[in-house]
């Protein structure tokens, strides 16, 4: 923020010296290379700052995924804790409870195309899949 605010100070200093003691024709031409030079510093240095912020972003995005896969508790009632975690695009919910007893619920989806006529159309099944062990089991 600093370079931008003393390069667009510098500029209109140069365009103020330049323009003091000459003639209309130079001013013009001394104040279009001014906004060129203030132009183009402020892209350099706002690209940079996007590219950090881009940097930023992506280890945040990065971190939140690796959480993502560790399982937490989301819910706790009766008891009962719920878990959840991220495996690839899925995520993944199991309980614990007090008497030992686990329940894994998954959800996905299936889906194919199939023709009708001369146009395609997609079709998706839901689908979910229940598991309830006990301890030792």
């Amino acid at each position: 923020m600093i370079w931008r605010l003393a390069c667009v100070v510098l500029a209109l200093v140069i365009v103020y010296i330049a323009t003091r003691n000459s003639r209309e024709s130079d001013m013009w031409r001394v104040l279009a290379w001014a906004v060129a030079i203030v132009g183009w510093v402020v892209i350099f240095f706002t690209d940079e700052e996007v590219a950090e912020n881009r940097r930023v972003a992506e280890a945040q995005r990065i971190a939140a995924e690796e959480a993502d896969k560790q399982p937490r508790v989301i819910r706790e009632a009766d008891g009962c804790k719920v878990y959840a975690f991220k495996s690839g695009n899925d995520w993944h919910y199991f309980t614990r409870c007090p008497n030992s007893q686990v329940t894994t619920e998954r959800n996905w989806q299936e889906c194919h195309t199939e023709m009708v006529g001369k146009v395609s159309q997609r079709k998706c099944i839901n689908k979910k899949e229940i598991i309830e062990t006990q301890e030792g089991k």
